[in-house]
């Protein structure tokens, strides 16, 4: 594999149908087919395309296009990179303009000074690139195990409030219960009561009824 197995061909900005500026070194067919792969790029979105001769990356946002066409085993994270890093040297440049009155690759005097530092600088740098990417990636996959066990542990401590919570119900219901049938208690010891006293209400006065009877007679 040579070193050229692992270039990029051509960088291309557009808006829209329109290539604003372009930067490469290889003879070909490439700006014409950046071109026309200018015209199919979707707003606000971002694409890989594999042809298998060639691959291209673009990404479109705020109504401007960052495409690029590399070697077909060039780094996809160094791809990607390479985007990234345009769009933040270029926004000030391109974002929010209004290219209407601007012809095609109307800002090569603008910008292609731009786009050739970065089309040498991610030519010469894809195994660095991709180095510290894939670092990057190991410590986002270390904060993504601690962002599953905080999970894990938010979980079983949302386990432990739904089994108390429940309990506090059962408790609730519990004690709605004991409370009517302590009401019930009392409205049957009270009955009983009054029973009772009705009872003996009615003995004392056959009582009284029969003494009166016999001090009459």
């Amino acid at each position: 594999m040579s070193d050229d197995d692992k270039k990029i061909i051509y960088i291309l900005i557009g808006s829209g149908k329109k290539p604003l500026a372009g930067y490469g070194l290889y003879k070909g067919d490439f700006i014409q087919i950046c071109e026309n792969q200018l015209a199919r790029c979707k707003t606000n979105q971002s694409a890989s395309i594999n042809t298998g001769d060639y691959k291209m990356f673009y990404q479109n946002d705020d109504n401007v296009t960052y495409l690029l066409m590399t070697m077909p085993i060039y780094p996809v994270p160094a791809a990607v990179s390479c985007i990234e890093s345009l769009k933040k040297e270029l926004a000030n440049d391109l974002h929010g303009r209004n290219f209407n009155a601007i012809g095609d690759y109307g800002l090569n005097m603008e910008i292609q000074e731009k786009l050739k530092m970065k089309f040498e600088y991610f030519n010469e740098n894809t195994e660095i690139i991709s180095d510290k990417l894939q670092g990057l990636k190991n410590v986002m996959m270390q904060y993504k195990d601690e962002v599953f066990k905080a999970a894990e542990s938010l979980n079983e401590r949302g386990d432990l409030l739904n089994e108390m919570q429940n309990k506090a119900k059962d408790l609730e219901s519990d004690s709605y219960s004991y409370k009517k049938n302590a009401i019930k208690v009392r409205k049957t010891e009270c009955c009983k009561k009054a029973t009772y006293i009705g009872i003996i209400c009615g003995v004392i006065a056959a009582i009284v009824l029969v003494v009166v009877l016999v001090k009459c007679t």
